[in-house]
């Protein structure tokens, strides 16, 4: 496995250099293909390595879909540090990692052969956790992180919330121990009383500061959006009190780290309020995880004022309409999908997820209005067919696989109460009946697409379809 990882440090990086960064055209297609081209005279004279080549098999398709699944390590420095052990002596911490990399691979690889060794993989991944975690410096803690948010993307998207709960509260708890949410704070460095803080070296340069602060983010993400969707209570508060505010940078993509050098003084405070409060209009530079990170932000808002909901209040109306104005403002100023490069599927597919996310955040706002009763002229029904338009610049040959697919059913819910809401009121014929369940069969036909990678779509995919049988 050294010897493998030995040569695909030396013919990707100047592959993933390209990749990562944000002046270059991203043109994605199989970065193993060089490697394997120079291999081939050797695999004629050389007898074959079958696990080997399995496992190099696995890893690419893990990287077909990483940044999906919350990979925010530097791609050319994770491969050069794993082909520094040999295979039989990983520590914990690279062992755990690889093995959940393994078992995502195979869960991506669509092929139902690869996909049946996922349970040896998850378990070889859980038993190397503990003995990582007695590792309290880094790498080993991050590494240990990006195992965590790999596994809590693993189990919640194979239908296993409770799991995938436990490990999204364990990564949540080790970014604050590790004090990533107070990365270039402008505020005096405080402890909790009874916390455990990770003793994490400072970072050795601009890229692995880069890491630490995208993996906060993402970590964030995940809290967030999740917490929204279980009903769960989030772990980043916010709360100066507790010692959780945030003060982290907005996240750059890697390519960032490596080409602009933040000056040595510059500090945030207040990142997420001060997003929120903004009356103002969107940056226009700003990287897929920051825009993600910020749409996620908006969601719980609208939820947590949602819940909140008194019209009769003046306060809560000013919340209320200073909340949606926000929300219409930076889905306004979100990057067309028409306009990126059909080759960077990368891209299309986070920023297809950012616009459903921010048309789920409009409907979460106005779900104690429209909960029962939709109609085409509803905010709900306009921001479901934002959300549906999204969907339908994707080439689903191309895109097969997208995250998180239970937005959908969001989107779905709403589509479903326009069609109650019609027939109630003897508004659906034979003639506009067709019409109103064509975006509901286009959910499905994604579903179905996306199903064989990620069983979170097809059990999505079955919800809907019982409920598109009923109307």
């Amino acid at each position: 496995m050294s010897q493998l990882l030995e040569e695909q440090v030396i013919q990707l990086e100047g592959r993933i250099a390209e990749l990562e960064s944000a002046a270059a055209p991203l043109i994605l297609h199989d970065p193993y293909e060089s490697w394997r081209q120079s291999q081939a005279a050797q695999r004629v004279a050389q007898p074959a390595q079958p696990q080997n080549e399995h496992l190099h098999s696995l890893m690419r398709h893990f990287f077909k879909y990483a940044s999906e699944a919350g990979f925010f390590l530097n791609v050319a420095r994770f491969l050069q540090y794993i082909s520094s052990f040999r295979s039989s002596r990983h520590p914990y911490h690279v062992s755990a990692l690889l093995n959940i990399i393994y078992l995502l691979g195979a869960q991506f690889s669509g092929n139902i052969q690869s996909q049946s060794q996922q349970s040896g993989f998850l378990s070889r991944a859980l038993e190397a956790i503990p003995s990582a975690m007695s590792d309290t410096s880094s790498p080993s803690i991050i590494y240990v992180l990006q195992t965590e948010i790999l596994l809590t993307h693993y189990f919640f998207d194979n239908n296993r919330s409770t799991e995938g709960n436990y490990h999204l509260k364990a990564a949540a708890s080790i970014a604050l121990a590790c004090k990533l949410h107070q990365i270039r704070t402008s505020r005096p460095s405080t402890t909790a009383s009874g916390g455990l803080w990770y003793r994490l070296n400072p970072p050795a340069d601009r890229v692995e500061e880069g890491e630490r602060i995208n993996a906060f983010w993402t970590v964030y993400i995940l809290d967030k959006c999740w917490g929204v969707l279980l009903g769960s209570p989030s772990v980043f508060t916010d709360d100066e009190s507790k010692g959780t505010q945030i003060d982290v940078p907005w996240p750059l993509d890697m390519g960032g780290y490596e080409s602009e050098p933040s000056p040595a003084g510059w500090r945030s405070t207040r990142t997420v309020q001060l997003f929120l409060q903004n009356p103002g209009p969107e940056t226009a530079e700003q990287s897929i995880l920051a825009l993600h990170a910020k749409a996620v932000s908006l969601f719980v808002s609208a939820n947590d004022l949602a819940l909140r909901w008194n019209p009769a209040s003046s306060t809560f109306q000013a919340s209320f309409n200073h909340l949606s104005n926000r929300i219409e403002k930076f889905r306004k100023a979100l990057p067309s999908i028409s306009h990126i490069d059909a080759a960077r599927v990368d891209v299309v597919r986070s920023l297809v997820t950012i616009h459903i996310l921010t048309c789920c955040t409009l409907i979460k706002l106005y779900e104690p209005m429209e909960l029962r009763v939709a109609s085409s002229s509803g905010m709900s029904w306009n921001a479901a067919q934002y959300a549906l338009s999204a969907l339908q610049k994707l080439n689903l040959s191309v895109i097969q696989y997208i995250n998180p697919v239970v937005l959908l059913i969001i989107v779905s819910n709403v589509f479903v109460c326009g069609i109650i809401t019609a027939r109630a009121q003897n508004a659906i014929n034979t003639s506009n009946l067709s019409t109103l369940l064509a975006p509901l069969g286009q959910i499905l036909f994604a579903l179905d697409k996306w199903r064989s990678k990620s069983p979170l779509s097809g059990r999505q995919r079955s919800i809907l379809e019982r409920t598109s049988a009923t109307l």
